[in-house]
């Protein structure tokens, strides 16, 4: 019988954070430390380690976030003001 992997709570949450967010930004740098940081989480640090470490991954989503925000699909702001840029335009009088 095959050995049982050990449980990796930090690392899967982390893939799934990352799914999250476009490519490029997954892949960047910052991407791939906030996956490293969390397999060393994951690797059952002394408790002291193990909060810096969950602190620097927090740190590190939120620059990923901050790189990339996340656009809400249906933004009514969004769409109101690209009407009336659209109407401006079609009258000749498009906002500079």
């Amino acid at each position: 019988m095959a050995a049982r992997r050990p449980p990796t709570p930090a690392k899967t949450a982390a893939r799934r954070d990352l799914r999250q967010l476009p490519k490029p930004y997954r892949d960047s740098a910052v991407g791939k430390a906030y996956l490293a940081l969390a397999v060393m989480l994951d690797a059952g640090p002394p408790a002291r380690d193990a909060a810096a470490l969950a602190r620097e991954m927090r740190l590190c989503y939120m620059s990923l976030e901050a790189m990339a925000p996340r656009k809400a699909d249906d933004d009514f702001v969004d769409e109101v003001r690209q009407r009336r840029e659209a109407r401006m335009r079609e009258a000749g009088s498009a906002p500079a």
